[in-house]
């Protein structure tokens, strides 16, 4: 074989492994910005959401045990805003999720916020007839703190399964990562070679 020939052939290898190279490098960071972008506009407001779940009702429990101490119209419009802002965010969420256990939490929690409703119905229709204070109390003990106490616990485990997805994400990540530095090494041996 001449040298010419030769060279030629080893110039279009070259120039062929480049654009093999290349085009996995996209690929690999096309995978990546997908991963990322799952991550950060989906997952982390998910979580964001959540924590807003926590913390509309801690309020809303907050409220509801003030109403039996101090009923008052600041108080019972406290406790509405809290409740219409937890009604939101259980709403932004439905429309978020896509996994089947997030789908399932969503409705545990829905279910769970009409058991609070109620209770609140009662109690505030208790105070409203003024009965004593163990009557109010007593239904915020058993349908409110129970409901508060349900919607918590799958509050807790949707961040528990945001954050095990976000782990795997950023697994997967860190592989097409090393994948791309790996096919780049291979590609400049085998171009020196």
């Amino acid at each position: 074989m001449k040298v010419g020939l030769k060279l030629n052939l080893s110039f279009y290898t070259i120039i062929g492994l480049m654009i093999l190279t290349t085009i996995l490098v996209f690929i690999n960071l096309s995978t990546i910005e997908e991963k990322q972008s799952d991550a950060l506009d989906n997952r982390v407001v998910q979580i964001r959401i959540v924590d807003d779940i926590r913390a509309n009702l801690a309020f809303q429990g907050a409220y509801s045990r003030a109403l039996i101490l101090e009923d008052t119209t600041e108080t019972r419009d406290s406790l509405s805003k809290h409740a219409a802002a937890l009604d939101e965010n259980i709403h932004s969420l439905e429309a978020m999720v896509s996994s089947e256990l997030m789908k399932e939490l969503v409705a545990e929690i829905k279910t769970h916020k009409d058991t609070f409703n109620v209770g609140i119905e009662k109690l505030l229709a208790s105070l409203d007839r003024k009965d004593d204070m163990n009557t109010s109390a007593n239904i915020v003990k058993s349908e409110i703190v129970t409901a508060n106490r349900a919607i918590l616990a799958a509050a807790t485990e949707m961040i528990n399964y945001q954050e095990k997805q976000l782990e795997n994400i950023k697994g997967e990540a860190e592989k097409a990562v090393s994948y791309t530095r790996i096919t780049s090494v291979v590609s400049v041996v085998i171009a020196i070679v």
